[in-house]
This record gives structure tokens, sequence and C-alpha cells, in this order.
């Protein structure tokens, strides 16, 4: 800051909290800084009426000015870091959700492909009217619940020649006869 008389006379000193250093006699702030100064006039009393005529009376002015110590203090990067984090946050948000819906669709198309699979295979080996009685007993059947052959196991999974069919046996779920 810089404290002038009315006299012309300049003064330097340099604040830092509570710590006030006289710099030199003159105006020795820093003059980019020029543009920031803010001036706090001092006199004995804040009117004419009170301070009264009197002859020779000196008043005081006191510009203050930043310096580079106080602008280095405020004037930093974390903006830019705290902007780059939560660009970042962001980004692997979208990532993480971009990964998980394409492992979703991923798991519906294999679904969607073993049901057209299945429904292939029931088509090629049962007669239509076979099927669409299979299906029609399926759709009337708690979807909680198999059938009491299917959860008990009495159905082997092979036929007698090898060729795929279902067949009933007295063999449990656990391939021990009954």
């Amino acid at each position: 800051c810089v404290l002038r008389s009315s006299t012309d006379q300049q003064y330097s000193y340099s604040i830092s909290g509570d710590e006030v250093t006289l710099l030199g006699e003159g105006d020795l702030h820093d003059k980019k800084y020029d543009s920031l100064g803010r001036t706090f006039k001092a006199n004995l009393g804040m009117t004419k009426e009170l301070l009264g005529e009197v002859d020779y009376l000196i008043t005081y002015s006191l510009v203050v000015y930043p310096s580079q110590e106080f602008e280095d203090q405020y004037v930093t990067n974390r903006p830019a870091i705290y902007t780059t984090g939560a660009v970042l946050i962001f980004l692997f948000t979208a990532a993480l959700f971009m990964i998980y819906d394409y492992l979703v669709e991923d798991r519906q198309q294999k679904t969607a492909r073993l049901a057209r699979q299945t429904g292939n295979i029931v088509d090629s080996m049962f007669p239509a009217a076979f099927r669409e009685r299979l299906y029609k007993s399926h759709r009337k059947a708690p979807t909680s619940r198999r059938s009491s052959a299917a959860s008990s196991g009495e159905f082997n999974r092979r036929g007698s020649e090898g060729d795929g069919t279902v067949q009933a046996s007295n063999v449990t779920r656990y391939g021990k006869p009954r």
C-alpha cells in the first residue's frame, strides 16, 4: 500500500496479515496492479463542519494495491484440476453405463437366439398337434413349479435308441433306481 499526504509525501508499506513493513519513501508498488488500487481518505473528521477552518491541515490517502504474492495465493490451477476430475468421473460413469448396456443387450440376444433354437428343435421333433398341446399345457402350468415328472427326475434324457427323445423311466434324479 502507498500512504500519500496532501504535501506530496509518499511512503510504501507491505501489509501481510497483522505485519506492516516499511518498504521505503516513494511509490514502490508493482505498476502492473495500478488499475486494481483502492483509495481510502483519512482526515481528522469526516465533515468540514467538524474540522472547522484550519489552515495548513494535512490530509492523507491510503492506496491499497495487490501484490504478486497475493495473486499467487488465489490464482491457482485448482479449478482446472477439479473440473478435470468431475469430467473424468462423468466419462467413467458413462463408460460403465455403456459397458453394462452392451452386456445386457448381448445377453438378451443370446437368450433370444437360444429360444429360437429351442423352438426350432421342438418344431422338428414333435408333430404340430402334439406341439400345440405341449405349449398349451405349459402355459396353463404355474411358472414357479415344474411338472412333478420333471422335478422328480422321472424322465430319462436319452431314449433307448439314443435318438435324443424323452422317455419316462424308473430312474431318479440322481441316477439311482427306485
